[in-house]
């Protein structure tokens, strides 16, 4: 990744909700293991690392604005920054991550029946 530092970009989870719902794209850049536990309705599902990166550049070469999600925004801040440095500026991180989307109550879809807690002890 590039390395020149830029302003973090971010967007609180209920503009970033509104936003979607207007048709602002939003891309998820977690693994999938991690969009078990809950995903947006909607959300372009892109994986992590490297790859991430590079789908999400050939999207934003469409789409002017948009929105990135990861877990609690550490990813997503790192992939805002490269689009804006490769000339994408409309793009932000989701603030706080799919973390603070769930803290805000704000919509997720679960693949599976086990709660948050469940998770959190079986991860270990």
């Amino acid at each position: 990744m590039l390395s020149d530092p830029q302003p973090l970009r971010e967007v609180e989870p209920r503009a970033a909700h509104l936003q979607a719902r207007s048709g602002v794209p939003l891309v998820d850049v977690r693994a999938p293991h991690e969009q078990v536990r809950g995903r947006i309705q909607g959300a372009r599902e892109r994986g992590d690392g490297e790859r991430a990166l590079e789908l999400c550049l050939r999207l934003a070469a469409s789409a002017p604005d948009g929105i990135v999600v990861c877990a609690t925004g550490v990813r997503s801040a790192a992939i805002t920054r490269e689009l804006s440095l490769a000339g994408f500026p409309g793009w932000r991180s989701l603030a706080g991550g799919i973390a603070a989307w769930t803290s805000a109550g704000l919509p997720v879809i679960r693949d599976d029946a086990l709660t948050n807690e469940q998770h959190e002890r079986y991860s270990r």
